[in-house]
């Protein structure tokens, strides 16, 4: 059990990480409009996921974590490195499904200002 969440508490921090680099040149892209199930979903799984480094409300930095509200990331890029990891950071695509992923990811949009 202890191992478990040593790997996912690196995996996010590793997450974080990568959602900081400043590669993509895009404008941030918002997701399509989905439904209020959806995002409501994506909040769960990233309270769950995300939030021991991001902050409830995608601000908090812990680990050199990306501010959520200020990331330029589009959505390919986003789902991309929340399933392959990338760099130091581990993929999720082990712990969470494709659908689970887009919904992270929907959930990520709506902090964005």
């Amino acid at each position: 059990m202890k191992n478990h969440i040593l790997f996912s508490i690196a995996s996010v921090v590793c997450f974080i990480a990568a959602c900081s680099s400043p590669e993509s040149k895009s404008p941030p892209q918002q997701t399509p409009s989905v439904s209020m199930e959806t995002v409501d979903n994506g909040k769960q799984l990233f309270e769950e996921k995300c939030m021991a480094c991001h902050g409830a409300d995608g601000t908090a930095g812990i680990a050199n974590a990306a501010n959520l509200l200020t990331s330029k990331l589009d959505t390919a890029s986003v789902l991309q490195i929340i399933t392959h990891g990338k760099n130091a950071m581990a993929a999720f695509k082990d712990q969470l499904g494709t659908g689970e992923i887009e919904q992270v990811a929907n959930y990520v949009f709506t902090l964005r200002k």
